[in-house]
């Protein structure tokens, strides 16, 4: 029976869980490919408290229905000239595009015509063609019966005209009552003959991570469309404003989400969506709201004054530091530097000098930067600790930017650029020998032991591990296994610290509901949720592929975190995803907690991984190949090639053997070999059951060391060279193996039979995928010397009453059976 979290994703274990999860950095080049492998740090606190209202069971429709009615869609017109930033269309939806005209009739008749996709972020508007204005889409919600309606500034801009649309369809010219750019709120006013549809602004201090929360809004203009997910972070700073304090969630907003709410359970707002981070234009699952305790104080001013007026004291500040506070005496990092302070202002007035350390502002402790600001702002102009208002085109840092350059040359910033907006990616550490990366790991027991991904380290100088309270410790590599992508630290505390638990991968489920927490992009800690879309699947990595795949939201940034059951147990390290875009798309990949049991053991306990080896190559059963073999269906494992004085060899395994078990397990997929030979100690012995001519044979073998870089060695035909006589048979066109055929395909002289010069179209080799440049070097296990050989035995195979052959190929240097149906292709 599926497991249906009600409050479980804010429980007691997640706060504990995401403590012991913690980032690191390191000297090390990470490398992408087309599955993108993901990277990760920390994650936030989180409270626990009891949830009033369970998930429904069966559906989030009755919160929906009572909603829903209150949220409305939102086009701009703007005013010829306006200077708003326009946006880049995403690659998908530029002019060109497949579905371009299908896109532009799709949004002529929902009222778009003409119409750009909004912002990346659902905001600002884009060009209209050649029209007197721009339009642009976004969402807001009614906050009470007469047609107040709130929105993002972004939204509105500085619209000509704003129209708004109720979910029933029905259009009304909206006035702009008051913007607040620095938090990006507007307030509207829509005039109706009735008492409208309205939600209330409900308490955000109140959410906590892992709460669910509904996003309602109107994503590429497509009209109201409900997502849902999880809070991820709270207080999340994406370097917006000196105003930051978003909520962010995983629950899938878009351009033109801009404005829309974000509900928890109860059915009140506790943000408004207004931001996305993502790389491609479209949602991976990261996305910021204004938290409603913000939105509340706004929009009162707004609607009472139609602006905001916010306190001043004139001072640029700056972040505390440890060899900051060091060197002025200061124990701990809390306060706000002075950085600057502006002639005149309230500030200068107060005697604030450059180098002060504000350590409380009217009562409030400043702990971190931004808490003096917001303190400050939250004062009313002339009030006993300030006395000025905010000038509205105040612009912070600008007149100060030769002194910050001037301080970070004499704090050791010399030449490092500042990081990615959102904390981002390795980037040049300026011109040293090596680049940084980020990654995650979570810590396994008390004293310090730390699971993380082998790509995430790698040939690392210096590992750097960050815990959740901002401690820092240099770690030391343990041990790195690369066939299963799993590394483990050590790191040495002056305490016990936080751990979590690896739990059993083999009970967890399709379906299964997970928690995955990372550092997707650098923005620090977060949580997502999903369940389990698929298990045993093989990304073509390696030999040991064996991932779970999740559909919880994880990115570049992710790797090495863990995947969280409902107990609080570690069922996975995440891995990679795949992603055409470089971003989430629902699937991702983590290596199961029992694959990195024995992984983590071994490594803690040798610093290496040792593995059971047979020498073998082998290659999947197919149909075809099974028919030619006499073999009843497709398990077992084909033995392409035996790497001479081997124990496979020496165990008297041969080309074409089929292992149909490895001391006691059932070989039914090509992976159970090389997985059962693997859990093997070396030196142990094996029994084999194989198939071959038609019958089962009993082999011994004494298993032993996997090599670090196994190779195995090409198996060769026994033919002797002939003429260049050509041949044809079956579809297939053969040629001698001259000298020149050797060069042209880079064929080794160990390489024997005979060459592929052409393939029939349509015919049942085409189909089959053999082309120019394939050796055959035997068919039906007989090696194959000459042209007219090969093709008499394929005429041969046709007209038996199997119509099948088994084909032994050679192709760019690798060997592999193939079987043939001769079926349609006699002659």
């Amino acid at each position: 029976m599926m497991q249906h979290p009600a409050d479980v994703f804010r429980q007691p274990w997640l706060k504990k869980a995401r403590v012991a999860v913690l980032g690191f950095g390191l000297g090390a080049t990470l490398a992408m490919s087309p599955l993108v492998w993901a990277q990760t740090p920390p994650a936030d606190n989180s409270a626990s408290a009891a949830q009033t209202l369970a998930v429904p069971q069966q559906s989030f429709a009755p919160l929906v229905k009572k909603v829903l009615p209150a949220v409305v869609n939102i086009s701009v017109t703007e005013k010829p000239g306006s200077e708003q930033t326009s946006a880049q269309m995403p690659e998908d939806f530029r002019g060109g595009a497949p579905f371009d005209d299908f896109l532009r009739r799709f949004f002529d008749q929902h009222g778009g015509q003409g119409q750009a996709m909004p912002h990346p972020f659902g905001g600002g508007p884009n060009d209209e063609g050649s029209g007197s204005g721009r339009i642009a889409l976004g969402s807001g919600f009614i906050i009470d019966p007469s047609g107040t309606v709130v929105t993002n500034n972004h939204v509105v801009g500085e619209a000509a005209k704003v129209s708004v649309t109720l979910q029933d369809n029905t259009k009304y010219t909206a006035k702009i009552i008051g913007r607040d750019p620095r938090t990006d709120i507007a307030v509207l006013k829509i005039k109706a003959d009735k008492p409208l549809p309205y939600v209330s602004l409900g308490d955000s201090n109140a959410a906590q991570i892992g709460d669910w929360v509904i996003a309602v809004g109107n994503p590429f203009g497509l009209g109201g469309s409900v997502t849902t997910g999880i809070i991820s972070a709270r207080g999340r700073d994406i370097h917006a404003g000196q105003f930051d304090d978003f909520l962010q969630i995983d629950a899938p907003i878009n351009r033109g989400n801009s404005g829309g709410p974000t509900f928890n359970l109860k059915g009140e707002v506790i943000g408004i969506n207004t931001a996305i981070y993502s790389p491609n234009g479209g949602s991976v699952g990261i996305g910021f709201a204004v938290p409603s305790n913000v939105a509340k104080t706004v929009v009162a001013q707004l609607e009472q004054h139609g602006k905001v007026s916010r306190g001043w004291l004139g001072v640029q500040i700056q972040e505390m530091t440890p060899a900051i506070a060091a060197s002025l005496g200061l124990q701990g990092q809390h306060g706000a530097l002075i950085a600057a302070v502006t002639a005149n202002s309230p500030g200068a007035e107060a005697g604030l000098k450059q180098g002060d350390v504000v350590l409380s502002f009217n009562g409030t402790e400043i702990t971190q930067l931004r808490d003096l600001p917001r303190a400050v702002s939250a004062m009313a102009p002339g009030s006993a600790a300030t006395s000025a208002q905010m000038p509205e085109d105040f612009r912070g840092g600008a007149p100060f930017d030769d002194f910050l350059r001037r301080f970070f040359d004499q704090h050791g910033g010399q030449g490092q650029p500042m990081p990615h907006p959102f904390g981002g990616g390795p980037n040049d550490e300026g011109s040293g020998s090596g680049r940084i990366a980020l990654g995650s790991g979570f810590i396994i027991d008390p004293s310090g032991t730390v699971v993380t991904n082998n790509h995430v380290v790698g040939e690392a100088a210096k590992v750097s591990v960050t815990l959740q309270d901002n401690t820092k410790y240099t770690a030391k590599i343990i041990g790195r296994d690369p066939r299963t992508d799993i590394a483990v630290l050590k790191i040495k505390a002056d305490k016990p610290l936080p751990y979590v638990s690896l739990g059993d991968s083999n009970a967890a489920q399709i379906g299964d509901w997970v928690i995955a927490v990372g550092n997707p992009f650098g923005l620090g800690g977060s949580v997502t949720t999903g369940i389990i879309s698929a298990r045993g699947r093989d990304i073509h990595a390696g030999q040991f592929d064996d991932f779970l795949q999740i559909d919880a939201p994880i990115n570049r940034g992710n790797s090495g975190g863990p995947t969280f059951n409902l107990k609080g147990e570690v069922i996975g390290i995440n891995t990679a995803i795949y992603s055409p875009n470089g971003g989430s798309v629902g699937i991702g990949f983590a290596v199961p907690s029992n694959v990195a049991k024995t992984v983590v053991a071994q490594l803690e306990q040798h610093g290496k991984v040792s593995r059971g080896w047979l020498g073998v190559q082998i290659q999947e059963m197919t149909p075809a190949i099974a028919a030619s073999l006499g073999l009843q269906g497709q398990h077992g494992a084909l033995i392409a090639a035996v790497t001479a004085n081997s124990p496979g060899a020496e165990a008297g395994l041969k080309q074409g053997d089929v292992v149909l078990s490895f001391n006691g397990t059932e070989i039914t997929q090509l992976r159970d070999l090389p997985r059962a030979v693997s859990a093997m100690a070396p030196g142990s012995a094996a029994t084999l059951t194989v198939w071959r001519n038609g019958q089962k044979t009993e082999l011994q073998a004494k298993v032993g060391e996997a090599p670090e870089n196994p190779r195995v060695a090409a198996a060769s035909g026994n033919g002797a060279q002939s003429d260049e006589d050509r041949a044809q048979a079956a579809g297939l066109h053969f040629g001698s193996m001259t000298a020149d055929m050797r060069r042209e395909l880079h064929l080794g002289r160990d390489i024997t039979g005979v060459v592929i010069t052409s393939v029939d179209d349509g015919s049942a080799a085409d189909a089959l995928g053999l082309t120019r440049g394939d050796v055959v070097l035997a068919i039906n296990q007989q090696p194959v010397g000459t042209p007219q050989e090969a093709a008499q035995k394929l005429k041969e195979a046709a007209s038996s009453p199997r119509k099948s052959a088994l084909l032994l190929l050679n192709r760019h240097g690798v060997t592999q059976y193939v079987g043939l149906d001769l079926g349609k292709n006699e002659g």
